[in-house]
Protein backbone atom coordinates (compact mmCIF):
# COMPACT_ATOMS: atom_id res chain seq x y z
CA UNK A 1 0.00 0.00 0.00
CA UNK A 2 3.10 2.25 0.33
CA UNK A 3 3.90 4.81 3.50
CA UNK A 4 1.69 7.10 5.05
CA UNK A 5 2.28 10.67 4.42
CA UNK A 6 -0.55 12.29 4.88
CA UNK A 7 -3.00 12.28 7.38
CA UNK A 8 -6.59 13.66 8.66
CA UNK A 9 -7.15 13.98 12.48
CA UNK A 10 -10.67 14.30 13.38
CA UNK A 11 -10.96 15.41 16.98
CA UNK A 12 -13.36 17.23 19.48
CA UNK A 13 -10.53 18.57 22.06
CA UNK A 14 -8.95 21.45 20.38
CA UNK A 15 -5.72 20.96 22.52
CA UNK A 16 -5.72 17.19 22.13
CA UNK A 17 -6.05 18.01 18.49
CA UNK A 18 -3.26 20.57 18.13
CA UNK A 19 -0.72 18.60 20.13
CA UNK A 20 -1.42 15.00 17.87
CA UNK A 21 -0.93 17.85 14.89
CA UNK A 22 2.36 19.01 16.26
CA UNK A 23 3.71 15.67 16.89
CA UNK A 24 2.80 14.30 13.45
CA UNK A 25 4.01 17.39 11.87
CA UNK A 26 7.59 16.86 13.47
CA UNK A 27 7.56 12.98 12.86
CA UNK A 28 7.56 14.24 8.98
CA UNK A 29 3.86 13.98 7.78
CA UNK A 30 1.28 16.40 6.17
CA UNK A 31 -1.66 16.89 8.42
CA UNK A 32 -4.59 18.33 8.62
CA UNK A 33 -6.84 18.57 11.58
CA UNK A 34 -10.90 19.16 12.02
CA UNK A 35 -13.02 18.98 14.99
CA UNK A 36 -15.63 17.14 13.96
CA UNK A 37 -16.79 14.04 11.81
CA UNK A 38 -19.17 15.67 9.52
CA UNK A 39 -16.06 17.91 8.34
CA UNK A 40 -14.19 14.35 6.96
CA UNK A 41 -16.39 14.68 3.98
CA UNK A 42 -15.63 17.77 3.30
CA UNK A 43 -11.83 17.28 3.82
CA UNK A 44 -11.86 13.46 1.58
CA UNK A 45 -13.94 15.76 -0.88
CA UNK A 46 -11.28 17.79 -1.64
CA UNK A 47 -8.15 15.62 -0.56
CA UNK A 48 -6.97 12.44 -0.71
CA UNK A 49 -5.70 11.06 2.97
CA UNK A 50 -3.38 7.76 3.58
CA UNK A 51 -4.54 7.68 7.07
CA UNK A 52 -7.43 8.97 8.90
CA UNK A 53 -7.13 9.34 12.20
CA UNK A 54 -10.49 9.93 14.62
CA UNK A 55 -10.91 10.14 18.02
CA UNK A 56 -14.11 8.09 19.10
CA UNK A 57 -16.37 9.76 20.38
CA UNK A 58 -19.76 9.11 18.52
CA UNK A 59 -22.09 6.28 18.76
CA UNK A 60 -21.09 2.89 16.85
CA UNK A 61 -23.97 3.60 14.64
CA UNK A 62 -22.17 6.57 13.53
CA UNK A 63 -19.25 5.64 13.25
CA UNK A 64 -20.05 2.99 11.29
CA UNK A 65 -21.59 4.82 9.00
CA UNK A 66 -18.54 6.91 8.60
CA UNK A 67 -16.30 3.67 8.14
CA UNK A 68 -18.53 2.48 5.43
CA UNK A 69 -18.60 5.95 3.62
CA UNK A 70 -14.95 5.89 3.61
CA UNK A 71 -14.12 2.64 3.04
CA UNK A 72 -16.66 3.14 -0.48
CA UNK A 73 -15.11 6.55 -1.61
CA UNK A 74 -11.66 5.95 -0.32
CA UNK A 75 -11.10 2.41 0.05
CA UNK A 76 -6.81 3.05 0.15
CA UNK A 77 -7.56 5.26 3.08
CA UNK A 78 -6.65 3.56 6.22
CA UNK A 79 -8.28 3.91 9.39
CA UNK A 80 -6.53 4.56 12.99
CA UNK A 81 -9.35 4.59 16.25
CA UNK A 82 -8.34 6.39 19.28
CA UNK A 83 -10.50 5.07 21.71
CA UNK A 84 -11.54 5.72 25.52
CA UNK A 85 -12.91 1.64 25.42
CA UNK A 86 -12.03 -1.36 23.51
CA UNK A 87 -14.15 -0.93 20.51
CA UNK A 88 -15.63 -3.67 19.00
CA UNK A 89 -14.14 -4.48 15.69
CA UNK A 90 -15.32 -6.85 12.81
CA UNK A 91 -13.28 -9.75 12.47
CA UNK A 92 -10.77 -9.54 10.07
CA UNK A 93 -10.89 -5.60 10.67
CA UNK A 94 -7.50 -3.72 8.93
CA UNK A 95 -8.69 -0.77 11.84
CA UNK A 96 -6.39 -0.48 13.75
CA UNK A 97 -7.50 0.76 17.52
CA UNK A 98 -5.63 2.74 20.45
CA UNK A 99 -7.08 3.06 23.78
CA UNK A 100 -6.20 6.09 25.54
CA UNK A 101 -4.56 7.40 26.94
CA UNK A 102 -1.47 7.09 24.66
CA UNK A 103 1.69 8.16 24.61
CA UNK A 104 2.74 10.07 21.55
CA UNK A 105 5.41 7.11 21.23
CA UNK A 106 2.44 4.60 20.75
CA UNK A 107 0.78 6.86 18.06
CA UNK A 108 3.59 7.15 15.87
CA UNK A 109 4.56 3.63 16.43
CA UNK A 110 0.75 2.69 14.85
CA UNK A 111 0.90 5.11 12.32
CA UNK A 112 4.42 3.58 11.38
CA UNK A 113 3.20 0.03 11.25
CA UNK A 114 0.24 1.22 9.10
CA UNK A 115 2.62 1.80 6.39
CA UNK A 116 3.75 -1.98 6.38
CA UNK A 117 0.18 -3.04 5.54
Amino acid sequence: MGSVKSILVVEEEYALRHTLSLILQRAGYQVTAVAEPWQIFVEFNNNLYDLLFIDVQTSEKKLASIIDEIRQDAPETRLLLLTPFDYPLPSGSDIVCLIKPVAPEQVLHAIQNESDF
